[in-house]
């Protein structure tokens, strides 16, 4: 689904310049689909649903929608017109009974291009670029918008922000600082930990500019074992409210009781950030179109798996 870009500019590189843009109709379908599967979420007993706002997930593209007509995209206003509209209905349906989550992407970024296996080099977008994204130079990042983002869904009544950045598809460093490159992507152009300082910046810059926020970090998996001192440290000095843990989940599950138990995560068992269980998840060559995302070098079953999809 396109919706950020003109038929030019692809956001999935599987898509070509014949692929549609999503009509208007369609997008304002979308409200009452949004608000039906958060009613079934709450009646299901989950406590809160989460509204995708990232990595090239379709309110993400239409936060950068500059260069799309009509009442979903060129001002700000219409870009967030429809997470305005979904977070409304969501609150009409289920009242205070469901607490509103979204994981926003505050930077997008720029594309990288590189043969697999080869360093990335940025291949900015000046007619488009990418949200949370200087149109100055079209790589840095740029909170403005972002900010003005989150006080709105904030007053909406969005409880829990989760702060992340980047797209899979284009630029994973950014989203992912990495040990090794995915399989099928790029070395990447910068030291991981510029990353991770990255993500403790902005997260940092959103939870001061909105101290009554629940501000969810990210970022933190390349650090294995030391992560949870990350972690603390950031909310101990106002960087965020709560350190959230992505991939280092999938290869240490319980990694919160040990921290509860023990006081510390095990480096035995902690992410080695080598990006098996990305290309795991993108290699969908089954009946399914998915393979299971798991830890390759830490579950066996998973090996298996990852033996299966990739050949290797």
């Amino acid at each position: 689904m396109i919706a950020r870009h003109s038929r030019t500019l692809n956001p999935i590189k599987h898509l070509d310049a014949t692929s549609p843009l999503l009509d208007d109709a369609y997008l304002e379908r979308l409200v009452e689909a949004y608000a039906t599967g958060a009613r079934l979420a709450r009646d299901g007993g989950f406590d809160f649903v989460d509204i995708k706002q990232c990595h090239t997930y379709l309110l993400n593209e239409l936060l950068a929608a500059r260069q799309r007509d009509g009442p979903y995209g060129g001002a700000f206003e219409n870009r967030t017109r429809l997470v305005r509209d979904v977070v409304t209905a969501i609150k009409r349906e289920c009242g205070e009974g469901l607490m509103l989550a979204s994981r926003v992407n505050v930077y997008d970024g720029p594309r990288y291009h590189a043969a697999a296996g080869e360093r990335g080099e940025p291949d900015p977008e000046p007619d488009n670029t990418g949200w949370g994204t200087s149109e100055a130079d079209g790589i840095s990042p740029d909170l403005s918008e972002p900010l003005r983002l989150v006080g709105m869904l904030r007053d909406l009544g969005v409880r829990l922000i989760n702060v992340t950045m980047g797209s899979p598809y284009f630029n994973s460093h950014i989203g992912r600082p990495f040990e090794r490159a995915p399989i099928d992507g790029y070395d990447s152009p910068e030291h991981p930990l510029a990353g991770v300082e990255r993500h403790f910046r902005l997260a940092g810059e959103v939870q001061r500019a909105y101290p009554d926020v629940t501000v969810i970090g990210t970022g933190y998996s390349w650090l294995r074992h030391y992560a949870a001192f990350a972690g603390e440290a950031n909310v101990r000095d106002g960087r965020i409210s709560i350190m959230g843990l992505g991939r280092g989940a999938l290869a240490y599950p319980d990694f919160a009781a040990d921290l509860s138990e023990r006081g510390k995560m095990d480096d035995r068992k902690s992410c080695i950030g080598v990006s098996y269980c990305t290309a795991l998840m993108r290699a969908k060559n089954n009946d399914l179109g998915q393979f299971p995302a798991g830890c390759v070098p830490r579950d066996p079953l998973y090996a298996e798996e990852f033996k299966q999809a990739t050949g290797r």
